[in-house]
């Protein structure tokens, strides 16, 4: 391989800016109490708004945790 290392394309856990999306899911954790609490409502409605700071998790909990 002319002295350079062979390197393996692996799945990192460190998205950077880019949020959890559905084919992360399996990256996404630590979040369940509120993956259930917001389940819970929307069994109750059709329409739930999430709401926070910037950064805090908003798309990824429901890309990736609904």
């Amino acid at each position: 391989m002319n002295g350079v290392a062979a390197f393996t394309q692996t799945k990192t856990p460190f998205l950077g800016l880019r949020y959890f999306t559905e084919d992360d899911a399996d990256l996404f954790f630590g979040r369940d109490e509120q993956v259930d609490e917001l389940l819970a409502k929307l069994h109750e409605s059709r329409f739930v708004t999430v709401i926070g700071g910037s950064a805090s998790g908003k798309s990824s909990l429901v890309g990736a945790g609904v």
